[in-house]
């Protein structure tokens, strides 16, 4: 990272530039803060690590949650199709490959928790080719 007495170096012109950019990194962090600030918190959210800029209250930001409305949500990855859906005193979660009549394991793998596999990334590289 470079220090203020390094850009004090620098050229006028060069310094303006960093110090424009400086500003408009500092306003685009405050208006995503603003903007995550104003969301309708729901059931269903991401939560990002955020690793530059400041919140309101001039703190680092750390985390930020992106909230979906709704009661449904699908997410795709690596072949296998995951479709959640909050039902009344529950949460259903189906599952399947791409397509429909592809195989997805499902592979426990910690306390409450699972890998959802595809049935093509179910063994390693090397053995795909020797197979």
């Amino acid at each position: 990272m470079i220090t203020y007495e390094e850009i004090q170096k620098l050229p006028k012109w060069a310094q303006g530039k960093i110090n424009n950019l400086v500003r408009e990194r500092d306003e685009a962090s405050s208006k995503l803060t603003r903007f995550l600030d104003l969301q309708t918190p729901s059931e269903i959210y991401s939560e990002e690590l955020l690793t530059a800029g400041l919140n309101n209250d001039g703190k680092e930001l750390s985390f930020a949650k992106r909230y979906v409305q709704g009661h449904h949500l699908t997410i795709e990855h690596d072949g296998v199709k995951l479709d959640i859906l909050l039902r009344e005193g529950c949460i259903d979660l189906s599952w399947q490959g791409k397509y429909h009549s592809q195989d997805v394991a499902m592979i426990p793998c910690s306390y409450q928790q699972v890998y959802l596999v595809a049935k093509e990334n179910m063994y390693p590289q090397e053995e795909k080719s020797n197979g």
